[in-house]
């Protein structure tokens, strides 16, 4: 067996990613969305909400099936070069194939001139897709190449974004960047992968094609059913309302998105072991799973109270008054936050690795069309609150038929019902009185929000202290000793 790298290595280099991933918007977004305004953002996020329906066609959800499948068969050198050959082709076909539609798309759909150049700049995407192959890289645990290779890349990026973006007619140039970032930060990937798996000079007269095709095209319509959520939301207030209101929702949309980055690492970090214990050791796989639950809630739920807390100081601090729409809309993004870490979990880590993509499509499909359903039932009233909360309710929908499906069908316990977790709870909720007593006592907003930050940190940690909290206690002893590990390392 290969030496495996150790989990705490793997968490630390994806967690210092994910930080440097919140602090670089940090630097970019109260400078891009002051200079840019709501309308020129909101041509952005719209033409990249259109992207993502062709974007994603052209996955295909390779990048699922890829690192699930190399994950599990990471010892077995020539099934993984069976694996990197077939779907690097079909990717190379799906993304020129559907850039061609996306093409045609815009060519006869869409009218609006500012549009189809935010779309055309956005087609660049399909080439960056083709060499994606991350997958790869994060099946052999490469955390750490993934890390220094992409905050190089991205601090490339912020000096090209504040060299070429002046003013507002600028948005183009903008656009520009994101693209060539992300190609940039693929091909990368892709060279530094062939270390490991090549390419055979024959490739062609060994591709197994047909026995993939079925499992990716169920994989296709799983990651298509996630249009039916924030994309049809996003998509529908462009269509029906305003570009602005577009960039209201993406705006709370991607403050929440950097913190579940950072949080969800440790789910993505530990999805090639878990792949591989649940082949090799399910016992093992389910006792991970319950810590990785635990430790998931012990981390989401304050931040998601706080988020809550503070989305008005955290919206002006970020975009400024102007966007003042999006404070609502933020309010309940971060109640999604908490959701979206336990489906995380229940999505990828229990039902995904079972091989259930089936029972995944079913549960999307219903409770997606049901989501789209609400918006237009609400079309008049639609605004971005609107959207979003609609989103949440579907998505507690369809959490609660996962966690049935789990417990009946899977028979695996999840960790997410038992009495410490109650305590998470009820230690985050201490945040909204202390929150409220600050913000009657600090008038500057910078300073309200670092006290209120450092005071419910220290209020959390202190309350996991003088319980013994055993995941905290765990944690604390294992990091003294560089020694973090679930299960076998």
């Amino acid at each position: 067996m290969s030496t495996q790298p150790s989990i705490l290595k793997n968490v630390f280099a994806k967690g210092l990613l994910n930080v440097f991933n919140i602090l670089i918007p940090f630097l970019i977004m109260p400078y891009v969305y002051r200079l840019l305004g709501p309308e020129n953002m909101g041509y952005i996020e719209y033409g990249a909400t259109i992207f993502q329906y062709f974007g994603l066609l052209g996955l295909l959800g390779i990048y699922n099936y890829g690192l699930r499948e190399i994950s599990a068969h990471r010892n077995n050198k020539e099934k993984v070069g069976e694996i990197y050959r077939n779907l690097f082709i079909i990717g190379i076909v799906s993304n020129l194939f559907f850039l061609l539609i996306y093409t045609g798309f815009i060519f006869h759909f869409i009218a609006n001139e500012r549009l189809q150049l935010v779309l055309y700049i956005y087609g660049g995407n399909f080439i960056a897709q083709i060499f994606y192959i991350e997958w790869v890289n994060e099946a052999y645990e490469k955390f750490r190449f993934i890390t220094i290779k992409t905050i190089i890349i991205r601090l490339l990026s912020v000096i090209a974004i504040f060299l070429l973006i002046k003013n507002p007619s600028d948005y183009l140039f903008y656009i520009c960047v994101l693209v060539v970032t992300l190609l940039l930060n693929n091909v990368v990937s892709f060279f530094y992968a062939r270390k490991y798996i090549t390419l055979d000079k024959n490739i062609f007269t060994v591709l197994k094609l047909r026995s993939y095709v079925l499992p990716l095209l169920f994989i296709l319509v799983l990651n298509n059913t996630n249009i039916l959520y924030t994309i049809a939301d996003r998509a529908m207030l462009g269509a029906y309302s305003t570009y602005e209101n577009v960039a209201f929702y993406a705006l709370g949309q991607k403050i929440v998105d950097m913190v579940k980055a950072l949080l969800l690492s440790i789910v993505f970090v530990t999805l090639p072991r878990l792949s591989f214990y649940l082949k090799e050791d399910k016992q093992l796989y389910e006792t991970n799973i319950k810590k990785i639950m635990q430790l998931i809630l012990m981390l989401v739920l304050p931040c998601g109270i706080g988020m809550l807390m503070l989305s008005e100081q955290i919206v002006q601090i970020f975009a400024g008054s102007q966007y003042l729409p999006a404070i609502p809309v933020l309010r309940v993004f971060a109640v999604r936050l908490i959701l979206m870490a336990i489906e995380s979990i229940l999505y990828n880590q229990i039902i995904f690795l079972h091989r259930k993509e089936k029972i995944l499509v079913i549960l999307n499909l219903i409770c997606g069309g049901l989501n789209v359903i609400l918006n237009f039932i609400f079309l008049r009233q639609l605004t971005p609150f609107v959207a979003i909360t609609t989103t949440l309710a579907t998505e507690i929908i369809f959490e609660t038929l996962c966690l049935i499906y789990i417990k009946k069908k899977l028979h695996i316990t999840t960790g997410l019902f038992v009495k410490g977790n109650i305590k998470y709870v009820l230690l985050s909720l201490l945040f909204i009185p202390v929150i409220f007593a600050l913000k009657y006592i600090v008038i500057n907003q910078y300073l309200f929000v670092c006290l209120s930050l450092l005071t419910c940190t220290m209020l959390y940690v202190f309350g996991l202290s003088i319980t013994k909290d055993a995941v905290f206690v765990e944690i604390k002893n294992r990091i003294i000793r560089r020694d973090i590990k679930y299960g076998k390392n």
